[in-house]
């Protein structure tokens, strides 16, 4: 063997640099898919910020009307209450007072009722 090469050594070289290539466009294929499938988890990643962004506020909005209806109870609960201990106050008799009794103790001299 000289300082040439051989036709053999020539098509195992050139048989190995078409797979190098064939590699460098495999690689490269990928490559570009993987930039596509970057792009639709970048674009899917852009939307669900979006959607929680949309929760956070409507949880804020919710959040606030929580408050309002829970002031509102407060308030509610304060009226019954007040309304309870009002109640309470009024003096209870045991009786029920039937119409026209009673009257002669005013001194109407009698039943209220027409004869």
């Amino acid at each position: 063997m000289g300082p040439w090469p051989t036709t053999a050594s020539r098509a195992l070289r050139a048989r190995s640099g078409w797979a190098v290539v064939a590699a460098i466009k495999g690689l490269t294929t990928a490559v570009v898919g993987l930039k596509e499938d970057t792009g639709k988890l970048l674009a899917e990643q852009a939307r669900t910020a979006s959607l929680l962004g949309a929760v956070d506020k409507s949880t804020v909005m919710v959040g606030k009307e929580v408050n309002f209806v829970a002031r509102v109870v407060a308030k509610v609960e304060k009226a019954v209450g007040k309304l309870a201990r009002a109640v309470a106050v009024v003096p209870r008799t045991g009786e029920k007072r039937k119409r026209g009794q009673g009257d002669e103790e005013e001194g109407n001299g009698g039943s209220s009722a027409i004869r």
